[in-house]
This record gives structure tokens, C-alpha cells and sequence, in this order.
């Protein structure tokens, strides 16, 4: 697989559970992209680092805003 350039992806939780995340961003991903992420806890400098894979996404309510649906691998 090529090298590509690190991506951010900036977005806010909709909702939580034990096999992954729904959440809104202001990109749309395609299904299947795995993700390193770190879940930042509110009022803390805590950070818990994860890798999600895109199962879904959609476009959201809002313009310019899409809803994905993220599942856990670690």
C-alpha cells in the first residue's frame, strides 16, 4: 500500500458504545478506511488512542456535515 499523507479528521461524538461510534465531520469517508484515533475526554487532558474502521457514512442534517458510523478493532 503507498505512503499517503496523514489525514485529520476533526468531528464530536453522537453517540457511544461497546462496538464503536456514530459520529458528525465535516468529511466524508468512505466504508472500510481504518482510523487511528484518540478519544479525547471533555475538561481533562486525558486522550484514549484506538483504531475505528468506517462502516457507514452519510450525509447529515446540516450542510457540509456527515454522520459516520465507526466500529472498534482495538
Amino acid at each position: 500500500m503507498p505512503e499517503q499523507a496523514p489525514l485529520v479528521l476533526r468531528g464530536f461524538t453522537v453517540d457511544i458504545g461497546k462496538d464503536g461510534i456514530g459520529m458528525a465531520s465535516d468529511r466524508l469517508l468512505h466504508p472500510g478506511i481504518v482510523l487511528r484515533c484518540e478519544i479525547c475526554i471533555p475538561d481533562t487532558a486525558v486522550r484514549i488512542p484506538t483504531l475505528l474502521r468506517v462502516l457507514w457514512s452519510n450525509e447529515g442534517d446540516v450542510k457540509r456535515q456527515y454522520r459516520l458510523g465507526l466500529q472498534f478493532l482495538v
